[in-house]
């Protein structure tokens, strides 16, 4: 079922490109109900105002804190990658979805969690399935009474003017040009689905809607009861969602010579540019070049709320509607210009823990931390986009791991563990050439260095999940590898 279902996915993206643009919105409290429990439960990349209005009201009770703790415990089962083809398994594209993304896509179509569970059938073992479905309709009323229905009215209102701003601009030739820069494959036939959910706006908080693409639908949440609706600003966050299907949809030949434009180049600043350039690109063409034009020259100052994707993308604007303006796709030069831009703006990137953490192999023992824990611990520090947790240290599976994964290599060890960490030591060339310093680490300090090619790898020595609660706490504080003194205590 699961192979099944994601080789449609990638398979009707396939097909000939068109300059037709068609945007269906849609509105499902089911959708809202979703993402409103990834939010309460402290699931990444959501809105926090839909987690702080749920924990300051009644309903924040025990019975419901057990759910929590209930659906956290589900987790793995959620975040479980989706089998892909093999030709789509390119270094830094990341094509697997989890099942929590195609329960997502459901939702946004679903009359009811009735539906949603018939819909969803097969993604989950059934035992979880009807774990999963408890735990939502649990939550049920207090989103409804909550969220639903003080912001389903003014979310229609804004899917109305939506879909009148869109019948009044000229989206199909902002479309066709972006369609040809990516080099997309989007089959006229298939319109791009937005759903969208409310997000009440906190007066005193700090607010931030989130959005994202999957696959073929659209996830976009949307403030409510703000002063002014700013549906120009909403379609420029859609069409930057919508740039992220059409990167998606590019063929494998093409997305294997993106990613080889990248990991030829002989910059240092290659891995981390091309880590940041599928979301700088698209803020760059939604929030930069589609809402400067919907709104007749004039440029919001703010694109982005993480600085780096930010700075990133308004720095390679003039590149990126440059090549718009002339009809030209993605190339090998445009690759190289954007990693020069990025080391411009960002000269201390390949250095900030910040940006190396963002994808991470973490190795351990599993003496006193699981990965479920430590994958937790990172996320409440840092911004993490993707994580691997294997365990034991000198297994030959995690060893492998070690050298194949492309992310930040991050490993913690106690002194029981200290022959094992031997064995990985031997297995990875750049551990291996920092052997004695590994080996001699004393307890509560730990190493972090960069290897030729600016890969990031961190070895902490410690006694306990404190301690090393401790390393973690310590490099959020100081924020950046040190490459005169690798060795550092905490």
């Amino acid at each position: 079922m699961k192979n099944i279902l994601c080789f449609f996915f990638l398979v009707v993206l396939t097909l000939p490109a068109h300059a037709e643009v068609k945007i269906e919105y849609r509105v499902s409290r089911v959708h809202g109900l979703f993402n409103f429990v990834q939010a309460v439960t402290g699931q990444p990349h959501q809105s926090p105002g839909l987690k702080e209005i749920f924990e300051k009201s009644a309903y924040n009770k025990a019975d419901l804190q057990n759910q929590i703790a209930l659906y956290k415990g589900l987790q793995k089962n959620l975040e479980n990658p989706v089998t892909v083809p093999t030709e789509y398994l390119i270094p830094g594209r990341y094509p697997a979805r989890p099942v929590s993304d195609l329960i997502l896509t459901q939702a946004v179509f679903a009359k009811d969690l009735a539906d949603l569970s018939q819909r969803t059938l097969g993604l989950l073992p059934l035992k979880v399935h009807d774990q999963f479905f408890s735990i939502l309709k649990k939550f049920e009323p207090a989103y409804k009474d909550l969220i639903w229905d003080k912001s389903s009215a003014e979310l229609l209102k804004h899917k109305t003017e939506l879909e009148k701003l869109a019948a009044e601009v000229n989206l199909n030739a902002m479309f066709g040009k972006v369609a040809l820069f990516y080099r997309a494959n989007w089959p006229e036939e298939l319109p791009f689905t937005v759903g969208l959910y409310p997000i009440p706006w906190i007066e005193g908080f700090k607010n931030s809607a989130n959005s994202h693409s999957v696959g073929t639908v659209e996830d976009h949440g949307v403030m409510m009861g703000m002063k002014k609706s700013d549906a120009i600003h909403s379609l420029a966050v859609i069409f930057h969602e919508i740039c992220h299907s059409l990167y998606d949809s590019q063929s494998a030949e093409y997305m294997k010579n993106l990613s080889s434009y990248f990991t030829e180049s002989k910059s240092l600043y290659r891995d981390s540019a091309y880590k940041w350039f599928n979301e700088a690109v698209a803020t760059s063409i939604g929030n930069g070049w589609v809402e400067t034009t919907l709104n007749k020259g004039v440029k919001n100052e703010f694109w982005y709320n993480d600085t780096t994707i930010d700075g990133y993308a308004k720095q390679i604007y003039p590149l990126t509607v440059e090549y718009l303006t002339q009809g030209r796709s993605m190339d090998r030069n445009f690759v190289e210009q954007s990693i020069l831009n990025f080391g411009k703006k960002f000269p201390e990137a390949i250095y900030l823990y910040q940006d190396q953490f963002q994808h991470l192999t973490f190795i351990h023992g599993g003496s006193f931390i699981k990965s479920s824990e430590a994958r937790d611990l990172f996320r409440s520090r840092f911004d993490i986009s993707g994580y691997t947790g294997s365990s034991p240290i000198d297994h030959p599976q995690t060893i492998q791991s070690a050298t194949d994964d492309q992310g930040t290599l991050f490993v913690v060890f106690n002194t029981a563990e200290l022959k094992s960490l031997e064995q990985l030591i031997a297995g990875v060339p750049f551990l291996k050439k920092n052997m004695l310093s590994l080996i001699t680490l004393k307890n509560r300090t730990y190493f972090s260095a960069l290897d030729e090619k600016a890969r990031t790898y961190v070895v902490v020595r410690a006694e306990s999940k404190q301690e090393f609660t401790a390393a973690v706490d310590r490099m959020k504080v100081v924020r950046k590898i040190d490459p005169q003194y690798p060795i550092q205590s905490f």
